[in-house]
């Protein structure tokens, strides 16, 4: 199964309920816009972190990075009756090659997790009046034996300025 498949599964799994219907679809990051110019439009943003592996396509040099970056992008229209969430999932370059940003595997418990928080932020935003017991966001970090220091150069939030060392931002 491929990983957009698997976070395509969860997230309707996790929106099924809501009385509207949520529709997911990945973009490619080169895509990922300033949130301030669709804000006017009633998008909203959310952004979280977690655990991701990541493989050089080149050097085949493998490693682990706690801060995995999501982006979300989200839009209710209560008229039709649909919500529609943009996702983003930035990338990062190997140490070695520092040639090409490579795409994050995600595990499967990670994805939950991001998924399980845009839940908690859609409902805030727009079913506060539903009466169904409010969760609050999984801050939970899995751990893993990290060797080396964040490299901005390395990485592609950095890049972009959303970084979550510099930024946990939602609008």
């Amino acid at each position: 199964m491929t990983s957009s498949c698997i976070w395509e599964q969860k997230f309707e799994r996790l929106f099924i309920p809501l009385r509207d219907t949520w529709r997911l679809t990945k973009e490619d990051s080169e895509s990922l816009v300033d949130i301030t110019s669709v804000a006017r439009l009633g998008w909203k943003k959310f952004q979280n972190k977690a655990k991701v592996k990541f493989q050089c396509s080149k050097c085949n040099k493998r490693w682990t990075s706690l801060n995995g970056t999501v982006i979300f992008h989200y839009l209710l229209s209560r008229t039709e009756g649909n919500g529609q969430v943009k996702m983003w999932l930035l990338r990062q370059k190997c140490l070695r090659c520092n040639d090409v940003f490579e795409s994050a595997q995600w595990y499967e418990k990670e994805i939950e997790k991001v998924l399980g928080n845009l839940l908690v932020k859609v409902q805030e935003k727009f079913y506060d009046d539903s009466g169904q017991a409010q969760r609050s966001l999984n801050t939970n970090q899995c751990s893993a034996n990290m060797s080396s220091n964040h490299r901005k150069d390395l990485c592609e939030a950095c890049s972009k300025d959303v970084c979550p060392l510099s930024v946990i931002e939602e609008i």
